[in-house]
């Protein structure tokens, strides 16, 4: 599975790199991941985007999204990085945080910090809420569900339902060891800011800061500066 990786170098070497993972239905062009890379190469860091499979330019299909492929394409791109590089700190944006947290969970000794921005940990949960039993029962009868966001609408196969009994929420808190900061509006309408809180209050890593903006919806995009100067920050203050 051919991935889209782009690598933003500063213009002097450094140990430290910082990998953006985008949220369901956006790519590694978004709004967020451009202002983070030239906030993050000014400080000093790396940074690589890529587009998960069936995602922008990546190869694939949505309707193969399951958590266990995001952890596989996370590997394929982090691997590599972690030979080149003495510091990786991943950045997840909704879906992308569900990702990069089971990514630094399961590999603690790879990851030196994370930062997710309006995390979406328990998103396939959320999906099933959402559509209520019936249509659930529907989509495993089916083996597809059609489901629509900001970006357009989509096929997702019932595989991802599947997958996701492998990766509860109480487990990722009992396993996620690393440090990391957390940004969520309070006028989020996709993903309350509630989720986060709870999140941070279960995991065992003792450094999670959590950072809520009163007035941000769910992408944030209006507070990207903001979000830049806080996500390189907390990486600089991880990296001692």
């Amino acid at each position: 599975m051919k991935l889209s990786v782009t690598h933003h170098r500063p213009r002097k070497p450094t140990e430290r790199v910082a990998v953006f993972l985008h949220g369901f239905g956006s790519d590694q062009t978004g709004e967020k991941a451009t202002s983070l890379g030239d906030r993050l190469t000014k400080a000093g860091f790396a940074f690589v985007t890529f587009d998960f499979r069936g995602h922008g330019k990546s190869e694939g299909s949505k309707k193969d999204l399951t958590v266990s492929r995001l952890l596989e394409d996370c590997a394929e791109v982090i691997t590599p990085l972690s030979a080149e590089y003495r510091r990786v700190s991943l950045i997840g944006s909704s879906m992308g945080a569900c990702a990069a947290a089971w990514y630094a969970a399961t590999n603690p000794d790879r990851i030196a910090s994370c930062a997710f921005i309006a995390p979406a940990f328990n998103f396939v949960n959320l999906l099933v809420d959402q559509i209520g039993q019936n249509r659930l029962s529907e989509w495993k009868k089916n083996g597809l569900m059609k489901f629509t966001n900001q970006y357009g609408t989509t096929e997702l196969g019932y595989q991802l339902v599947e997958d996701w009994r492998r990766y509860s929420l109480s487990q990722l808190a009992q396993r996620f060891s690393t440090p990391a900061l957390i940004i969520h509006g309070m006028r989020d309408d996709a993903i309350s800011y509630l989720h986060a809180l709870s999140f941070a209050g279960r995991a065992i890593s003792s450094e999670i800061d959590v950072i809520l903006v009163k007035d941000g919806d769910h992408r944030l995009t209006a507070h990207k500066e903001k979000i830049g100067e806080w996500i390189a920050s907390h990486f600089a203050r991880a990296g001692r």
